[in-house]
């Protein structure tokens, strides 16, 4: 997520986006990813697996790589 902020702030700092604009967003992550990280603790990783890719359309490689990650 944290690449992805940045990402679009220097895209948008590319196109003349004001700072001032910039300063005010603040990205809000999905609820459903804490909900991934508990299942993942709890030793569920097949069930995080599953609601990652309920909720992102993710491919089962992709899905499995982002509960990795968390």
């Amino acid at each position: 997520m944290r690449h992805l902020t940045r990402l679009v702030e220097h895209l948008a700092r590319g196109q003349g986006v004001d700072e001032a604009v910039l300063e005010g967003f603040t990205p809000q992550e999905e609820p459903f990813w804490e909900e991934a990280r508990r299942l993942k603790r709890a030793g569920s990783p097949i069930a995080a697996i599953k609601l990652v890719r309920e909720h992102t359309g993710m491919g089962l490689r992709e899905a499995k790589e982002a509960v990795d990650r968390l």
